[in-house]
């Protein structure tokens, strides 16, 4: 049985493989904790047999690293695999100028992406930062955009604004039933979303007038489900999408 993990800025994604596909799947939030080694024994102590192999995408330093590797071979006497990105592997190829400074979750991401469906297609992460990566036919990766996330933007101008508390998670606006705020607050809020609605759309449509109406768009990441109804529906959710990418490149092989 493998267990594979998505360590973002904020939080820890998995999933468990084994003959049946991906299964028992969770997320965590990692962020502002002090001894990750508690995340760890809370989300995995209690797995009795644990893995056979474990395979990590972490962006979120060496400090996280060292100590989900001391943990798990103290816990599990494994050794993580920290996939690494390369020029190409599994079907895409990097179109980074210097490749290993691409995001190891965005190769993943689209890894996972080429491997749902041949042909062109627009890959979306919307986390702590939205990322987005284009791939052309033939799985080449034409390049990529990154902004700030929906809860950095408002965290950015609440900041800045005398007076107003800071976005409370989740809250997107959308139940108000109208499209325009009635207080600074929840202006930043749906102000943000929306921010973060145009540019997605925009950017498809742009691709798509270059690459082809056929293009598919995925889009994942834990503020994925707050875009969903009001992004075009071309999108497609893909929650696993990174952790898809993460099998196939532990199945594969890294690349070169």
């Amino acid at each position: 049985m493998m267990l594979l993990l998505d360590i973002g800025n904020s939080r820890i994604k998995w999933a468990w493989h084994d003959k049946d596909g991906l299964r028992k799947d969770g997320n965590a939030s990692h962020k502002g904790s002090e001894d990750p080694t508690l995340l760890f024994e809370q989300c995995w102590g209690a797995t009795d047999p644990g893995p056979s192999r474990l395979v990590v995408a972490n962006v979120a330093g060496g400090t996280m690293a060292d100590a989900l590797t001391e943990w798990c071979q103290d816990r599990w006497q494994i050794t993580p695999h920290f996939i690494a990105v390369s020029k190409s592997a599994a079907g895409v190829n990097n179109g980074y100028r210097e490749p290993e400074h691409l995001g190891v979750d965005r190769w993943a991401a689209m890894i996972g992406a080429r491997h749902r469906a041949a042909g062109s297609a627009v890959v979306v992460d919307c986390g702590t930062a939205i990322t987005i990566d284009v791939l052309a036919r033939g799985g080449k990766h034409s390049g990529g955009l990154i902004l700030p996330g929906i809860g950095m933007m408002a965290g950015c101008v609440l900041a800045g604004t005398h007076g107003v508390d800071r976005p409370v998670a989740g809250n997107d606006g959308r139940t108000r039933g109208a499209l325009l705020a009635r207080d600074t607050k929840e202006a930043v809020e749906a102000g943000t979303l929306y921010a973060a609605v145009a540019f997605l759309d925009r950017v498809l449509n742009d691709v798509r007038a270059e690459l082809g109406d056929k293009t598919r768009a995925w889009i994942t990441g834990g503020d994925a489900p707050r875009l969903l109804g009001l992004i075009n529906p071309a999108f497609e959710h893909a929650p696993l999408l990174v952790l898809e990418g993460l099998l196939k490149l532990a199945q594969e092989g890294d690349g070169k």
